[in-house]
């Protein structure tokens, strides 16, 4: 939009392969369409058969728009459906978490690609979440744990600097109890934007899965 928008323009023809390619919502691809219009910029969606020269063009972009949303919409229903059912049979369905490792599983029917992925507790830093729950529990905060790590020479997760949000998102991490919690979040797509935003999903929503075998800190602890 900034290049259409300079003067001279630097090209007065835009051609996409069709609506989706410009825009993921009927809001957002009408919205583009008209500022480009407005900017002397022709638009062709080539698989669309739409020309923004003809006045039919703003109606067959709303309708393709439409189905473009509609699409959209089922295949992140398909994808949390999909994410839901690995959760279910004890796979992993998210980034790596400090104290774990992940384990591919191998698909019997298939050399190409793993069934899944399986956490396993990684030893070393099992270790240290351990440490870390104790230094909280005797009344240290963050940034004190965050001294004491970096003067052990422990690194954080992923191998970057301790930092207070990630000790924090450490002590409330119920996995380390021995549970794996699906479904606590879910990101909203800001309007007008391509910018996602985390919403808290209720408790009631979410899938929980008892994980002995995960477990890192002790109750009392």
């Amino acid at each position: 939009m900034t290049s259409a928008a300079a003067r001279p323009l630097a090209f007065d023809v835009l051609l996409v392969d069709g609506s989706s390619r410009v825009a993921r919502d009927l809001a957002d691809a009408l919205r583009v369409l008209q500022r480009l219009r407005f900017a002397g910029v022709r638009v062709i969606y080539i698989s669309q058969n739409i020309d923004s020269k003809s006045a039919q063009a703003e109606t067959l972009v709303a309708v393709h728009g439409l189905v473009d949303g509609l699409y959209l919409r089922e295949m992140a229903q398909k994808i949390r459906r999909g994410l839901r059912g690995q959760h279910t049979r004890g796979f992993a369905t998210g980034g790596r978490t400090y104290g774990y490792r992940s384990v591919a599983v191998p698909d019997p029917t298939r050399k190409d690609a793993p069934l899944g992925y399986r956490l396993e507790i990684e030893p070393a830093e099992a270790d240290t979440v351990r440490q870390i729950y104790a230094w909280f529990a005797d009344g240290l905060s963050a940034p004190g744990i965050i001294d004491k790590l970096t003067a052990a020479g422990i690194p954080g997760p992923s191998g970057r600097p301790w930092r207070i949000g990630a000790v924090r998102h450490l002590l409330a991490n119920q996995r380390y109890l021995g549970r794996q919690i699906w479904g606590q979040r879910r990101f909203e797509r800001q309007p007008g934007t391509r910018k996602k935003v985390p919403r808290q999903v209720p408790a009631s929503e979410w899938s929980i899965a008892e994980r002995p075998d995960l477990r890192i800190v002790s109750d009392e602890l």
